[in-house]
């Protein structure tokens, strides 16, 4: 019944590889603590097949996050994009979208901008362009602000734009400015 002595059993576990076990825990223990700690073990197995499949039978949002992360640390935008294309929750959602967006891989930026496209809810919207703020990614910044109807989010969009140093940005504003 100790956590403690259950979380180096988990580590036991990972360090002999037994991905089956693991599996089994973080599918079947009733502590999300400890299911999160056998995810996080996984992980560090490589085992990114199970943690997809356990992505979608897994109901709390804790240990639905720390399966994000591993794949974000396992460096899997296809597992990510494919979450995302599932994912109802926004606060998940926004947690895929951060992680895709520090990968900076092209499948990636290619499922945030068809993401931005279609989401109504607004704060996975702006994440999307925090994403690729981050990545300082101008050019699709632009692209987003051209498109962009909700004079919201094109503030959002130019503000986080106005914090890349680039041509394009630069004549991006003076289009802009000319408009006016």
């Amino acid at each position: 019944t100790n956590v403690s002595v259950k979380r180096n059993i988990l580590r036991s576990f990972m360090r002999s590889g037994d991905r089956d076990v693991l599996l089994d825990v973080a599918r079947t223990e009733p502590l999300p603590e400890l299911r999160a700690v056998a995810v996080q073990q996984l992980a560090q197995l490589g085992a990114q097949e199970q943690l997809s499949q356990l992505y979608a039978s897994e109901k709390t949002s804790d240990v639905r996050k720390r399966i994000i992360q591993a794949m974000f640390q396992r460096h899997n935008p296809d597992a990510l994009v494919q979450l995302l294309k599932t994912e109802t929750d926004p606060d998940l959602r926004r947690t895929i979208v951060q992680n895709l967006g520090q990968m900076g891989s092209p499948q990636g930026a290619a499922a945030l901008q068809a993401l931005y496209a279609s989401e109504k809810e607004v704060s996975v919207r702006r994440a999307v362009i925090d994403a690729f703020a981050n990545q300082r990614n101008a050019k699709v910044l632009i692209e987003l602000g051209r498109n962009e109807t909700d004079t919201t989010m094109q503030r959002h969009i130019l503000n986080r734009l106005s914090q890349i140093k680039s041509p394009e940005a630069t004549d991006y504003f003076m289009e802009i400015l000319g408009k006016q």
